[in-house]
């Protein structure tokens, strides 16, 4: 009971940080900033994977902002995932909950990528620019909980 409480709250900790910096770049975007200047603290955390913007139709238009921990970069198989430009959204359950629930941040249960061989958890939030909705997206790398798990063991 104690090891899955500490494993509880190391979790809780972590994606409150995810969160916290999830917020910031939300901000930022709303505030006019590009997708590289808002995300550029919450790519640097060690579980993000990548962050992408969609429109209020669900289409991206700019590439992923990812890290060298994205499975397109180290592992051939997934090159053709590296730039998801002209990829169409509006059916995936993260950018459906999203855009009925503006300003509110949404998490999915852990997934298996589309864009590589691993587990990742989606944060999502619609938010107004000047141009319309978008929909700031960021993928987490749920291998991060097993290693916390193990760690608070």
């Amino acid at each position: 009971r104690m090891r899955l409480d500490n494993h509880q709250k190391v979790r809780d900790n972590f994606m409150r940080a995810i969160r916290t910096q999830f917020e910031t770049s939300k901000a930022k975007l709303e505030s006019g900033h590009g997708i590289d200047e808002a995300c550029r603290g919450l790519i640097n955390l060690p579980s993000v994977v990548r962050c992408w913007v969609v429109d209020g139709a669900g289409a991206q238009h700019t590439p992923n902002i990812t890290t060298q921990r994205a499975p397109e970069k180290s592992d051939p198989r997934f090159a053709p995932m590296s730039t998801q430009q002209g990829a169409a959204w509006h059916l995936r359950h993260y950018y459906r909950r999203a855009a009925t629930t503006p300003g509110e941040i949404q998490m999915t249960r852990p997934y298996f990528s589309l864009t590589g061989s691993h587990i990742v958890v989606t944060l999502s939030v619609a938010l107004a620019r000047p141009t319309g909705m978008v929909v700031l997206c960021c993928d987490v790398d749920s291998q991060y909980f097993l290693e916390t798990r193990e760690a608070a063991s």
